[in-house]
């Protein structure tokens, strides 16, 4: 194989091959060569053996992923696939096991735990590319309005959603605004009588940004794409930077280890794209009656399968699992365990033979958006928005997924199985997805937030979307800006300004800041005093960013203490667990809205109180503070103990927070620690993409902790400092031999 391997000066491999297989071989040997660590965890996790490297801790997620599907659905899923894409596949697959037989690969992680890779398969790319948006959506939201049911029936359970503008920005059509999504109290009283039927109260032991802005409206002429994935801050960084050169292709981008070609960010020299995620609902939960679940299972044995799995535990017993099939999906709670009903998730991402890496090839020798979208057709493991420019000047979004077709209440709780009307008929057909091509406006934005309430026809899209505040403040910016520039659009990354944070303030102080600041020290209400007149900025340095982040935190604590809810009667057992501090975390992106109108959910008198209670805690409790003192990168390790636990490197200072477009969040169970954010971040110029793009990752290239590469672009990340994207060869070249 004639092959060209250089390293630029930021440690980001680009390779060069004479041949499209053989360029996917040199991917899949640079991927296992440094990332076979975090390659072989998603497989491992996917397939539901998790355990067999960690132990008991992930007896749960195995067994949830094992009757899910695992392995089954991926070697399913192979033959599914073109002989084209399956060619890559092999090829890819390849070049990851001759990398293992070189014994080429960071091996600290695998030495640590003395567990020995096991040979690549092409099934495993698919395994990977699934695990990697795992259950990822709406399954959380359902299962926690579910436990807010059984716990508190007489809360209106419809409230229980993220909080909303009276008007929010849809994405499509372009710049367009609508009410905010209301779901129906009587729907949902309904569904939750129905749940409660099943399930008798009991004990028991995870945004993004996108745009893409015109040539019409920025400094060069010619389009810019921009963006930044938000996600867990995982040690190392989920996504890999690369440049790889074919036969029929030359792309550059941020890669997934463990998948071929460039599925979420790249430029192929013609055409550049991002994504963020949709929050399109593709999973359901069903409650099935016992007694018909039985009598299902013994007359219809070829639609109600039954089968046992054995969990391999480290250090410990096999587990034997049931796994039972359903027509909604399999069982995720045990068939005749406590609780009187069982349920079953039944999900886009696993319920039917899936093509989505048909997308490779089409989408790197795509020459215009137009051939660009179409190519999304067979992508399903997980709902996208994705905007992309050519070198023509056209700009376009389409949202690519495959989203079930049924009922809007199924939005809401887990639905009976026994009712015909929460079936599924079907999905939306490709060419009936959400799409706009060069909207008058001259740009186009997405940051999670709804898409449409349903689709022209009338079908049931979402219910469940991020507020609509981060592409306000982005469409802000881009709207009041003359001309952008490549260098202002990575700026626009980079702001903090929280209309949500002004709101809450305000809020806050006229619910109960003149009580407090009367009752308090002079520190405390010049604290205060200061909070009111604060301009939202959740910037580093900012004194009263830290007292508020403090304070809503605080109260979002004592409203859910206050509720009552048991995230004990979670009714899929340990299956799905919902913590505590998750519903901690649910309740602060509730406040908004509950600051606003109570009603349903909680005392307006008694929301007063908490609230005094909590803004007197903090201000008379803690010492003033910068943000950034409190708001530091906490890593994660993909999962369970690693040698990462013991060499864990320090995270930077941030700014923003949850509700910014610099989305460095928090969770209850994180602190005010940044947990999640942007794990990558890349701005395209489509007036220059042989030299005026730029980008950078969270940690680096390399993928174990004891190389000083694994944070080698950390430093630029925390102060959005974006490297130059190097795309021309003899540069690639020149800069890799200085």
């Amino acid at each position: 194989m004639t092959a060209r391997i250089l390293k630029d000066p930021y440690g980001i491999a680009h390779l060069w091959a004479e041949t499209d297989p053989e360029a996917f071989e040199l991917q899949g040997h640079q991927h296992a060569r440094e990332r076979l660590w975090s390659m072989e965890v998603s497989r491992l996790r996917g397939e539901g053996r998790w355990a067999e490297v960690v132990g008991a801790e992930a007896v749960a997620g195995d067994a949830l992923a094992r009757r899910l599907g695992g392995r089954a659905n991926s070697e399913r899923d192979l033959l599914a696939h073109s002989p084209q894409t399956r060619e890559v596949l092999e090829a890819y697959a390849c070049g990851v096991n001759r990398c293992i037989a070189e014994r080429a690969y960071d091996a600290a992680e695998f030495e640590h735990l003395g567990w020995e890779p096991a040979e690549w398969t092409p099934a495993d790319c698919l395994t990977v590319a699934r695990q990697r948006g795992f259950l990822m959506g709406s399954v959380w939201f359902k299962l926690w309005r579910a436990i807010v049911a059984l716990s508190r029936p007489d809360l209106d359970v419809s409230r229980f959603r993220y909080h909303a503008a009276d008007e929010e920005l849809r994405v499509v059509p372009a710049g367009s605004r609508a009410p905010r999504a209301t779901l129906s109290a009587e729907a949902a009283a309904s569904l939750a009588e129905a749940l409660r039927g099943h399930f008798v109260p009991q004990e028991t032991g995870g945004g993004s940004n996108n745009f893409v802005i015109a040539g019409s409206r920025t400094s060069t002429g010619m389009p810019i794409v921009a963006g930044d994935p938000h996600r867990a801050f995982e040690f190392p960084a989920m996504y890999y930077q690369m440049h790889v050169r074919g036969g029929t292709f030359d792309a550059i981008g941020f890669t997934v280890p463990g998948v071929p070609g460039f599925p979420h960010f790249a430029h192929n020299g013609t055409v550049a794209w991002g994504l963020t995620h949709t929050f399109a609902d593709i999973h359901d939960l069903y409650v099935h009656d016992l007694g018909e679940l039985e009598e299902r299972i013994e007359q219809r044995p070829e639609e109600y399968r039954v089968r046992e799995e054995t969990l391999r535990v480290r250090e410990g017993e096999d587990v034997r699992i049931e796994v039972v099939d359903t027509p909604e999906g399999p069982l995720v709670t045990e068939r005749g365990g406590a609780g009187g009903g069982a349920l079953s998730l039944k999900s886009a991402q696993f319920r039917d033979a899936d093509r989505s890496l048909d997308i490779t090839l089409p989408m790197l020798r795509a020459r215009t958006t137009t051939e660009f979208i179409d190519a999304m057709e067979p992508w399903g493991v997980l709902d996208s928005n994705l905007v992309c420019a050519d070198l023509s000047g056209d700009i376009e979004y389409g949202a690519r997924g495959r989203v079930p077709v049924r009922s809007a209440e199924n939005g809401l709780l887990p639905v009976p199985a026994s009712d015909e009307g929460h079936r599924w008929h079907g999905y939306v057909p490709f060419a009936d997805m959400p799409r706009e091509k060069n909207p008058a406006s001259g740009f186009l934005v997405t940051a999670n937030n709804r898409v449409c309430d349903a689709l022209p026809d009338g079908t049931y899209f979402c219910t469940d979307a991020h507020p609509s505040y981060r592409a306000d403040r982005l469409s802000q910016l881009i709207a009041e800006a003359d001309e952008v520039s490549p260098a202002q659009a990575a700026g626009f990354l980079e702001d903090t300004s929280s209309a949500v944070a002004r709101e809450v303030v305000a809020l806050l102080a006229d619910l109960s800041g003149e009580a407090v600041a009367s009752g308090s020290d002079r520190g405390a209400a010049g604290r205060l005093a200061a909070l009111v007149a604060w301009d939202g900025e959740m910037a580093a340095e900012s004194t009263a960013a830290a007292d508020y982040a403090r304070i809503r935190w605080t109260l979002a604590a004592r409203v859910f203490a206050e509720l009552g809810i048991d995230c004990g009667l979670n009714p899929a057992g340990a299956a799905l667990p919902v913590a505590e501090a998750q519903g901690v975390t649910e309740v602060w992106w509730m406040l908004p809205v509950l600051l606003r109108d109570p009603e349903g959910v909680i005392v307006r008198e008694r929301l007063s109180a908490l609230a005094a209670e909590a803004i007197a805690e903090v201000l008379t409790g803690t010492e003033v503070c910068r943000w950034d003192a409190l708001h530091t990168v906490r890593f994660l390790p993909l999962s369970g103990p690693s040698l990462f636990a013991e060499v864990r490197p320090e995270g930077a200072a941030v700014g923003g927070d949850n509700e910014t477009v610099l989305a460095n969040g928090c969770v209850a169970a994180g602190g005010l620690r940044a947990v999640y954010g942007p794990v990558a971040k890349y701005v395209f110029d489509l007036a220059d993409l042989a030299h005026g793009s730029r980008w950078v990752s969270l940690t680096g290239t390399a993928g174990s902790p004891v190389r000083a590469e694994s944070m080698s672009q950390h430093a630029n990340w925390a102060q959005g400092d974006l490297v130059p994207m190097i795309y021309d060869w003899e540069d690639c070249r020149i800069k890799a031999e200085a």
